[in-house]
């Protein structure tokens, strides 16, 4: 539950945040609201997402900088605004394709690719639809019979 909360938060930062800013928002997940309001499944709100606002409120010059160019291994972030405001002030408009792709995208982590998070999104349901193959749920009983018949 921690790890989802952790992956959640990360894919919800800019790349160029400091690593003690997402530490900050990783404790407020969940410490605060996570464990003081009653623990795994009694939590007010999204972990993730609460802590990503916390992080905006108190961080806004890390959490909207999008533009801090680097060169790790001959790779280079670049940022750009958005495709609607390219629109809009008449700019270079990147096409679908290059969008669906994630060629020209200035976000945060989880909003690169839409192609890489539909991929991941068709891998969990797949996982998750072959777990269930073979199996009925008894709901008197709550537990799963398999196609064999016998409970486990």
């Amino acid at each position: 539950s921690a790890v989802v909360t952790g992956l959640l938060l990360a894919m919800n930062l800019p790349a160029s945040v400091p690593l003690w800013v997402a530490m900050i928002g990783c404790f407020f997940a969940i410490a605060v609201v996570k464990q003081l309001f009653g623990g795994i499944g009694q939590n007010f709100a999204n972990p993730a997402i609460a802590a990503r606002v916390l992080l905006l409120m108190s961080f806004s010059g890390y959490m909207t900088n999008f533009s801090t160019p680097q060169s790790y291994l001959g790779v280079d972030t670049v940022a750009s605004a958005t495709p609607l405001v390219q629109l809009a002030n008449g700019g270079d408009v990147p096409t679908l394709l290059q969008m669906f792709l994630g060629v020209k995208a200035s976000c945060a982590v989880g909003e690169v690719s839409a192609a890489a998070l539909l991929l991941g999104a068709g891998s969990a349901v797949g996982s998750a639809a072959e777990s269930e193959v073979g199996t009925e749920f008894d709901a008197a009983s709550s537990r799963r019979i398999p196609a064999s018949g016998a409970y486990q």
